[in-house]
């Protein structure tokens, strides 16, 4: 036995210490070292199974961006025994716990893992770090740190993050920085692709990039939620699978669903035969479609993107010359923007964190914000187009419009040199008087 140097840190779910615990393995994940942040515990089964079905999650498409921003993929790192249980005798549990720390697999476990913890959890339910492998060896006289952790839930979009959440995504970038204010609107729309990347990393002095723990450390408790009823659907079809007894009414069952399996697959290879024939009939016309209808939009955002020379209206931008040019430019961009954010939305290897929210929440505020314009305006344009005459008898009748205003021009560009004592400059008042004039008569 060695003694270590390092403290373990363990970060342990606070609702597993509940009277519902059983002995059983811990799964979680291990970056380096002895930090180690727990996911579950499962009970009732056999070791070797829990890592196949933990090897069958990590290949699974859908847990690909999760196991990218927890760093490491999960794994078995040790067994929780539990002494005591509802329902059974101390002694059987106490013959039960000995029976798994001598099994042969465990053992196994013990001497090749890169970590191996045995956490026995008291009568208080508070688990305590017993004896810990590394590689084999075993440390003694450590003392270790227990962090507990209220795990988020996903469904409320809960989440933990050490920097605030910020709702722009295209001030984002792939490290986590602000983009600079001056930078445009299509370039950030373009860059906010790369806001998607999971892992924050930093170089150490050797040169190689190591990645930020505690980030990681959060991520992973972030995942924890889903990683635990992953493992336990996972272990529970598992059982089944192995614990069912073929009846005959089982066989019959099985037998009709190998058929509807059959005839399904003859159907599939029909569709597959008769696809690429299809396709270009119907696919790449769309495709020709849409890509000609991009490149409109990109013309025309780089038109209203382009600026004016220093000495030209003081360089701005086209479309930063009418409130028209700029709405006509942002809902270009959101069309552009919105497919691929619907796509990443509705992502169904999603991981729990603070940029995938942002995305969640942008997009369906974005889209409110278009229906409730859209909605607002097909209103008030039927309230108007049904009630037109009584609003202009409305507007009429009370005369603010056109002929109080009309009236007040006229009064403030009379010849009077100085209306109500006002000082007034004599050769740009009787110009501006008249343009809003002009204009009112115009929209009048």
């Amino acid at each position: 036995m060695n003694t270590s140097a390092a403290i373990p840190k363990i970060f342990w779910p606070a609702h597993l210490c509940s009277r519902h615990l059983r002995t059983g393995f811990i799964i979680g994940w291990n970056v380096r070292g002895f930090t180690a942040c727990i996911a579950t515990v499962v009970s009732d089964i056999e070791l070797d199974h829990l890592v196949a079905a933990l090897e069958s999650l990590s290949a699974d498409p859908q847990f690909s961006d999760m196991n990218k921003a927890c760093g490491v993929n999960p794994v078995v790192l040790g067994v929780a025994i539990v002494p005591f249980a509802d329902g059974m005798e101390s002694q059987a549990v106490a013959n039960s716990n000995a029976r798994l720390l001598a099994s042969r697999s465990l053992l196994e476990h013990t001497r090749k893992d890169n970590l191996w913890l045995t956490i026995e959890v008291k009568p208080t339910y508070i688990p305590s770090l017993e004896s810990l492998h590394c590689c084999g060896y075993g440390y003694n006289n450590f003392s270790s740190e227990i962090i507990f952790y209220k795990q988020p839930d996903p469904r409320s979009f809960q989440f933990l993050s050490l920097d605030p959440l910020i709702l722009d995504i295209s001030t984002i970038n792939a490290s986590g920085a602000l983009f600079d204010a001056a930078m445009s609107p299509i370039s950030a729309q373009r860059r906010t692709r790369s806001s998607m990347g999971h892992s924050r990393s930093f170089m150490s002095s050797s040169g190689r990039t190591v990645m930020d723990d505690m980030n990681v450390t959060l991520q992973q408790i972030n995942s924890s939620y889903k990683m635990e009823n992953a493992v336990h659907a996972k272990a529970k079809n598992l059982l089944r699978r192995r614990a069912r007894s073929r009846s005959m009414s089982e066989a019959v069952r099985e037998s009709a669903v190998d058929l509807s399996i059959r005839v399904r697959s003859r159907l599939s290879i029909t569709a597959t035969t008769l696809w690429p024939m299809i396709q270009p009939f119907t696919i790449r016309p769309i495709m020709v479609i849409l890509f000609v209808l991009r490149m409109l939009v990109e013309i025309i955002l780089w038109s209203l993107n382009w600026k004016f020379p220093a000495w030209a209206f003081n360089g701005i931008a086209i479309k930063d010359m009418t409130t028209t040019g700029q709405q006509i430019d942002l809902r270009l961009q959101q069309a552009c923007f919105w497919p691929w954010q619907y796509v990443m939305v509705r992502k169904r290897a999603w991981t729990n964190t603070a940029i995938t929210r942002a995305q969640y929440i942008s997009f369906y505020n974005s889209m409110w914000l278009v229906a409730n314009d859209i909605i607002i305006g097909l209103v008030l344009g039927s309230f108007l187009i049904s009630n037109n005459k009584y609003m202009g008898e409305v507007l009429q009748r009370y005369d603010y419009t056109v002929d109080s205003i009309s009236a007040v021009l006229e009064w403030l560009t009379s010849k009077n040199e100085y209306p109500a004592g006002l000082k007034l400059n004599p050769e740009l008042n009787p110009f501006l008087g008249q343009l809003f004039k002009w204009l009112i008569e115009l929209w009048a």
